[in-house]
């Protein structure tokens, strides 16, 4: 199943507010780019992880 995470919705959201009012939010915006690179390697690597295990 290749289901996108809830990252942008959730800290995403923190990460544009604390823009919006000039606060800084370094462990969201961490967050954010963390995952959003780990679903990019798992979209490119995923199926043929999936051949590799059959």
């Amino acid at each position: 199943m290749k289901r996108k995470t809830e990252i942008d919705f959730i800290n995403g959201a923190v990460v544009d507010w604390g823009k919006k009012y000039g606060i800084p939010t370094p462990v969201n915006q961490t967050l954010v780019t963390c995952v959003k690179g780990i679903e990019k390697f798992l979209l490119v690597y995923q199926p043929s992880l999936k051949k590799e295990s059959k």
